[in-house]
């Protein structure tokens, strides 16, 4: 009583005297919730007096910058606390929902215990559902084929995922859509098991966390502690986006320093993905770890990749072994998919997909010889070896083959204008976007010499040959006409040639020379035409 009265003196409690009452009607002795509250360790996220008005949750919200992400970091993981030493003393709370957050001089603490339960004693809670907490509310209570189902730890789980979403949001969910404030139509979504969407530019750590907060499932709901080491563990420079996104590809410091220079060991060349360094991996002796988590080797900032993705372990004979790590999205090798926790012996040529990125198995020496390693794309003798190899190829088994031969309109202009730096600056974005946009798995992107390229199409006859090289052309100009280096607008577009295999084409040269041609056709039109191809 004591503590009561000392609540009522610092304002925190208002006082009424029990005489300006008129129409009483006894609700609750409140002896189960004080009976719950008192089981309750002390502790500053978990409030013991309810009625303060104070500091509403969700106006507070509503104030907080989109990209403010320590800030909301801290506020899930202080109520995620309160919530630690709830169920520390077997306590459901039972109706978890952002009016039952009390923000209150700097703290975020858990309120309201009218409807908690003791897994002690098997209380039963006395939750009613209404509009302002069906969002929150576990939809295994709303599904009646569901049997004999009970509150449980899971619960509260579930409903702290939703908590979680609406800090990302800055809004209580399904807020924006009026047909489900009836609360029988958003029981139905629910039980389908649908929820909100993603906030973009939530760090996916997060992301993660509440959509395994409130999976279908309660079994796969993780429990509060974990929640609260996922909260700690949280990468901020791993974002979940909504728009289409090129992974960027970087190595641990540790790891960049044991980077070959001579450049002979084994290696995986990176064939989708950014990076600010060489786009080549090359792999020492010893287990080397990939995964958009900071600890990792290799780190590919990629949502659609688990922070621990997948090993390589490279044997001192160079026997490369890869290992996926029981992962959602796994590991795909030459377009099939590797079975859950298993490894595979890497052979040349073989192409890893994981997620939006992509690499292709070098063996040991290998690496100089075929690729040009200013842009890191193939070089022409590499080209011209596989032009070969798949002329007679496509000859034999009767196989499409063509050929796209392009190179820059005015690229000499660039370098006269500015430096030869800059030309080699344009060189590389032109090829990193093509790579990553533009070129499928299968296809030859090869640096020609000086600004001229060349990409082989397999199985690919001249019509489509001609849809592919018109995407890449128009899709080139649209980047570069939003292209800026050091606040300089750069103009760059291409003249492309194309051929195909047909009955004047009698050797792999042939091929080569009449999509050489027509390349030098399309650049005498410009910039008269607007049709850079041939």
């Amino acid at each position: 009583m004591n503590q009561i009265m000392d609540e009522i003196k610092k304002g925190y409690l208002n006082e009424f005297d029990y005489n300006e009452f008129q129409i009483l009607k006894k609700i609750s002795d409140g002896s189960s919730e004080i009976e719950n509250l008192e089981k309750i360790f002390e502790n500053d996220n978990v409030i013991r007096f309810y009625g303060i008005t104070k500091g509403i949750f969700t106006e507070h919200l509503k104030e907080i910058k989109d990209d403010f992400w320590p800030y909301k970091q801290r506020i899930a993981t202080e109520i995620a606390t309160g919530m630690k030493f709830i169920h520390a003393a077997n306590i459901v709370h039972c109706d978890l929902n952002s009016k039952n957050i009390m923000h209150q001089d700097g703290k975020f603490m858990i309120i309201d215990f009218s409807s908690s339960m003791s897994l002690e004693n098997q209380s039963k809670p006395t939750l009613k559902i209404a509009e302002e907490n069906v969002a929150y509310v576990d939809p295994k209570f709303f599904n009646p084929t569901l049997k004999d189902i009970k509150y449980d730890k899971s619960s509260d789980i579930y409903s702290l995922g939703v908590i979680f979403w609406e800090i990302s949001s800055g809004r209580p969910p399904f807020s924006d859509q009026p047909e489900l404030k009836d609360t029988k139509n958003l029981k139905t979504l629910l039980t389908l098991k649908n929820r909100e969407n993603p906030i973009n530019l939530t760090p996916v750590d997060y992301k993660e966390l509440y959509c395994d907060s409130w999976n279908p499932d309660p079994k796969k709901r993780p429990s509060i502690e974990d929640v609260i080491r996922r909260l700690n563990e949280i990468e901020f420079e791993n974002v979940y986006q909504k728009t289409d996104y090129i992974p960027e590809i970087s190595l641990g410091e540790a790891f960049g320093k044991t980077q070959s220079m001579s450049k002979d060991e084994a290696c995986l060349l990176v064939t989708k993905g950014s990076s600010t360094q060489d786009l080549h991996i090359f792999l020492p002796p010893g287990k080397i770890s990939l995964g958009r988590g900071n600890s990792n080797h290799v780190i590919i900032r990629d949502q659609e990749i688990a922070k621990e993705h997948a090993s390589i372990i490279v044997s001192e004979q160079g026997v490369v072994e890869i290992n996926e790590l029981g992962t959602e999205s796994g590991i795909s090798i030459n377009g099939e998919k590797l079975g859950f926790r298993t490894s595979r012996l890497l052979i040349r040529d073989d192409v890893i997909s994981m997620g939006r990125s992509e690499f292709q198995y070098l063996p040991t020496g290998e690496y100089k010889s075929r690729i040009d390693i200013p842009l890191s794309i193939y070089n022409k003798d590499y080209f011209l070896k596989k032009l070969k190899d798949e002329f007679k190829n496509s000859k034999e088994n009767e196989r499409d083959l063509s050929l796209l031969f392009f190179d820059l309109d005015n690229f000499g202009k660039i370098n006269k204008q500015y430096n030869h730096e800059v030309g080699d600056d344009v060189l590389k974005e032109l090829t990193n976007f093509i790579k990553n946009k533009l070129v499928r798995s299968k296809d030859i992107f090869a640096r020609y010499g000086g600004d001229e390229f060349t990409i082989l199409l397999k199985d690919t006859n001249k019509m489509d040959a001609f849809k592919i090289a018109e995407k890449i052309r128009s899709s080139v100009e649209a980047h570069f006409h939003s292209f800026n280096y050091n606040k300089k607008k750069l103009s760059v577009t291409l003249s492309i040639g194309v051929s195909e295999m047909n009955s004047s084409v009698k050797t792999y040269d042939d091929l080569r020379l009449q999509a050489d041609n027509a390349s030098k056709k399309a650049k005498e039109s410009w910039p008269q035409s607007n049709n850079h191809m041939g």
